[in-house]
């Protein structure tokens, strides 16, 4: 009976994780359609501080900010490390996404999180799974399928970078949320900590960011789905979801996320990809099935 269940909360928890990086996957392609000329930090903060906001308003409920995380020397270290990384991925990902493409950006930022992940989960004694070497190993070479544009489309190394650096934020934030959540903390309150947080550090660039884009209604749309689709409903979905399954599978799951901005960026943006891509994508598919089937 154990055995059963702890399998059905297993299977509930990948079902969380790749909803949650189903709707990542449309925040840049959001961004694109909605705010074409804001700018990567005026972005970010809208949408870090409007889904911090929210996050609160629902944490608070549950518990008194006190008794939000267990406030151990170890659980501030990885309180900060999440927040530092939340706040440089909305930077480095907007800036990504505008450089390289709203598919590129988010494929290589989010592909290269799962190695990220892994080594810090290494670092803190979280071994990765056979399946996750496996899986990882496809979904990075459906990955490169991915990013072989055509020779007259050329990449901008720029936006490689910053996308680069979004993997490693991104994947700072899985193993830290993990760790706490390991330590007995409820995974929305996790996600609170760390958005209240970065909404306070946003706060004070706001007097610095060109927030001309968010008075429009257009503006006020992006800047509500991006809180609340992209950041509450997800997150959510997330955190509740590494409470039953390893950061390095969670992040391997996660890579939906490009699958998704792939899909919206030729769908909707007419960003054009040759065959090689399809290939990638049905790769990185075939790597998101090994994952969720190590039952």
């Amino acid at each position: 009976m154990t055995t059963t269940k702890t399998k059905s909360e297993r299977r509930k928890a990948i079902f969380s994780v790749l909803l949650a990086a189903i709707l990542w996957g449309t925040t840049g392609t959001s961004r694109a359609l909605g705010s074409p000329g804001a700018g990567a930090a005026s972005v970010g903060s809208m949408r870090i501080i409007v889904g911090g906001f929210f996050l609160f308003i629902i944490a608070i409920r549950k518990a008194k900010i006190t008794n939000w995380v267990n406030w151990t020397k170890e659980s501030k270290i990885a309180i900060a490390a999440g927040t530092a990384g939340i706040v440089l991925y909305q930077i480095s990902f907007f800036g990504a996404v505008s450089h390289a493409g709203v598919a590129i950006g988010t494929l290589v930022a989010i592909g290269s999180a799962p190695i990220a992940s892994g080594l810090i989960g290494l670092i803190m004694k979280e071994i990765p799974s056979k399946r996750w070497f496996i899986a990882t190993f496809l979904a990075l070479i459906g990955l490169f399928f991915l990013t072989s544009f055509s020779p007259n489309n050329p990449v901008s190394t720029y936006g490689i970078i910053l996308a680069l650096a979004a993997g490693v934020c991104y994947s700072t934030f899985t193993v830290s949320a993990r760790f706490l959540a390991t330590q007995g903390n409820h995974g929305i309150t996790t996600s609170a900590t760390f958005f209240v947080l970065g909404s306070i550090i946003y706060a004070f660039s706001l007097p610095f960011d060109h927030l001309g884009w968010v008075f429009h209604p257009s503006g006020i749309m992006v800047s509500l789905w991006l809180g609340l689709a992209t950041v509450v409903a997800p997150y959510i979905l997330f955190s509740t979801g590494l409470n039953h399954i390893k950061a390095s599978t969670a992040t391997t799951i996660g890579l939906a996320e490009p699958l998704t901005a792939t899909i919206l960026g030729v769908t909707l943006l007419g960003e054009h990809f040759t065959l090689t891509s399809l290939l990638g994508a049905s790769l990185i598919l075939i790597g998101i099935v090994i994952t969720a089937s190590n039952n």
